[in-house]
């Protein structure tokens, strides 16, 4: 098994099975790796063909860059799991003793992930644009929906993601290839808002 499927196999076993309670349902194998992890990866490696990437790094950053979202995480918020992705990286990539320079260069490209981080390196721009193109071309943004108690709040949430996710993409192509479905994602927001009570 090369380094990449160990860490693969290392992160899934991380994500906890539908079997074991646990209130974070969406952290579970099941949804996250379908829903978010696997076209996330696919699509960063279309990017590093297309833009030059370096597919080994984004793959591994891609894999490691929502651990924190179970990783020593104590409440129901998911806010801080940005922080507890690298912490947990940096273990993982040292017990399988990666190269300084590479560790250095995964962990910039988990970081590009986090909204307000300005993506330097081409790897950083290809893991920041998968990501939310994963959440853009999966069910992901649905599947979310299920997670929520109030509707509304979910709502925000979306209308929010669309938004603020279609800024995080760094290459125009897939600017202007998402542009219809954020523009179709708006419309039924309208919709629903017109004729909600």
């Amino acid at each position: 098994m090369n380094k990449i499927e160990v860490i693969k196999e290392e992160v899934f076993n991380l994500f906890p099975s539908k079997n074991k309670e646990d209130k974070n349902i969406y952290c579970k194998r099941e949804y996250i790796f379908p829903n978010h992890l696997e076209p996330m990866i696919d699509i960063s490696k279309k990017l590093c063909d297309k833009y030059g990437g370096d597919k080994k790094i984004c793959e591994i950053a891609s894999l490691l860059h929502d651990t924190g979202l179970i990783y020593k995480r104590e409440n129901k918020s998911p806010i801080g799991h940005e922080s507890r992705s690298l912490e947990y990286a940096e273990t993982i990539l040292k017990k399988y003793k990666f190269e300084k320079k590479e560790i250095d260069l995964i962990l910039n490209c988990i970081k590009a992930t986090e909204v307000d981080y300005k993506p330097i390196t081409n790897d950083e721009k290809i893991v920041r644009t998968s990501d939310i193109l994963s959440q853009f071309y999966s069910m992901h943004f649905f599947a979310k929906a299920h997670f929520y108690e109030d509707w509304n709040i979910y709502l925000k949430f979306f209308e929010k993601k669309i938004t603020k996710g279609f800024d995080k993409i760094c290459f125009e192509d897939e600017k202007q290839e998402i542009k219809p479905i954020k523009s179709y994602y708006f419309k039924i927001l309208k919709e629903y808002k017109k004729y909600n009570y």
